[in-house]
């Protein structure tokens, strides 16, 4: 997976565990990456005509954004849950 020998016996197990986890989730986001390419690029091969690119490229919005209390209680799980977190209000 790339990773340097001697500096695998220098981790400890709970640093390990996490570099793991890490490039298993950046792993995972690159294969959704490429299914989601592929699955474009078969969309387009598809239809009649393109669209102009700028429509393929325009920003979708989610249908229900996130309200800031709701981001909020997401960081205060977080830290609850141990993450060193320091939650403040900026004015």
């Amino acid at each position: 997976m790339g990773l340097d020998p001697t500096s695998f016996w220098a981790e400890t197990p709970g640093g390990f565990a996490a570099t793991m986890r890490g490039r298993i989730s950046a792993r995972k986001a690159a294969y959704d990456l490429a299914l989601f390419g592929a699955w474009q690029g078969e969309r387009m091969h598809r239809e009649d005509r393109l669209q102009p690119l700028g429509e393929y490229l325009k920003r979708r919005e989610p249908d229900n954004p996130q309200t800031s209390a709701e981001r909020l209680a997401v960081f205060q799980t977080l830290a609850a849950g141990g993450v060193g977190l320091k939650i403040e209000r900026i004015r």
